[in-house]
């Protein structure tokens, strides 16, 4: 592998579990309560000191799942171990085991002191079936009380009925928040949720009129971010599809070198593309070879990762890229040259 291509990740992500106490219809790892699919604490002490060893610039590491929690103690041993390594550590849930305000602090209080630095809450309309959003306030209250780090995810797509004022202007929460703090640990962001089980990719809804002007941009998951399945394998990004998408599957993570399966990646035209000018505009590329008519994706109001996939599960597509990439391999490979250099100074 030339070096001089490799962009080194700045984040390790730890996908624990496909075990959750949800089961949520657009779930894009289809989690759930029979899934089975645990990393033992073992492997994930070893995924850590493997990654940090070949990666010195990884700085975070990220325990997600499935649901994290169902890690029991084996997660404050992780976060105690993250810690030890000085590195910052983030968990992602769904906020099941905050039932009362005193259990959310006592379970918040107890990771603090074994080094947790934020924690991310999952909730919308799917979520919501599962977990009341009163879980997830008083997950919000013990985190803003012990000035943890919070994040809150609400699924964003269409004909949604709970979106980010639903927690903006809710009286026990909105004091947390600008300009009632002026610097607040608190975010609310919107975080686009939409099916992507295997039958879902081949449907296309929502027609809207073709536009070439849509504001998309390129694959800001690639090149960021080591990530580990509980099926010990490494996938190119953590993306909403990614686990479909056998192409995005770099290896087997637990026998495999880290550093070879992360770096070889850096081979693969097609990747380096995706992370210069995004799914969008290569489906625009194809559609200049084959007809705007023929590609219906371009019409579609949605979101990277939903282009990404369409490229992904067409063979036509993925033909026309093999036959022509060549035309635009010159300028893709130039601008990203320019973005890895724009990156590295910002390190």
């Amino acid at each position: 592998m030339n070096n001089i291509l490799s962009i080194t990740p700045s984040t390790l992500s730890l996908i624990t579990t496909y075990k959750c106490t949800s089961q949520c219809a657009d779930c894009c790892f289809e989690c759930g309560p029979q899934r089975k699919e645990m990393l033992k604490l073992q492997y994930l002490i070893n995924y850590v000191d493997r990654a940090i060893n070949a990666f010195p610039s990884i700085g975070i590491i990220v325990i997600t799942g499935g649901e994290c929690f169902l890690l029991g103690d084996n997660l404050y041993e992780l976060v105690k171990y993250i810690n030890s390594k000085k590195l910052s550590c983030r968990i992602v849930t769904n906020g099941y085991w905050a039932k009362t305000r005193e259990t959310a602090f006592d379970v918040l209080s107890k990771l603090k002191d074994a080094g947790l630095n934020e924690i991310n809450f999952s909730t919308g309309d799917d979520h919501l079936e599962f977990v009341p959003i009163e879980y997830i306030k008083n997950g919000i209250i013990a985190s803003m009380s012990l000035n943890i780090m919070t994040l809150v995810n609400v699924e964003y797509g269409i004909n949604r009925t709970f979106d980010l004022r639903n927690i903006t202007e809710d009286t026990d929460i909105k004091q947390y928040l600008f300009p009632n703090r002026k610097i607040s640990p608190l975010g609310i962001v919107n975080g686009l949720w939409m099916p992507f089980t295997k039958e879902s990719l081949q449907k296309i809804e929502e027609q809207l009129p073709f536009n070439t002007n849509k504001n998309i941009g390129r694959c800001e998951n690639l090149f960021n971010t080591l990530t580990i399945t509980p099926n010990h394998r490494m996938i190119a990004c953590c993306g909403l599809p990614a686990t479909y998408i056998r192409y995005l599957d770099l290896g087997n993570a637990r026998t495999g070198n880290l550093k070879s399966l992360y770096d070889n990646q850096f081979n693969d035209f097609l990747k380096i593309w995706l992370y210069v000018e995004g799914p969008y505009k290569i489906l625009l590329f194809i559609s200049e070879k084959i007809g705007k008519e023929n590609v219906k994706e371009l019409s579609l109001n949605s979101h990277t990762c939903f282009y990404c996939a369409c490229i992904f599960s067409n063979q036509i597509y993925m033909e026309i890229i093999k036959k022509s990439y060549q035309d635009v391999y010159s300028i893709v490979m130039f601008k990203y040259f320019i973005l890895k250099r724009r990156k590295n100074e910002k390190k």
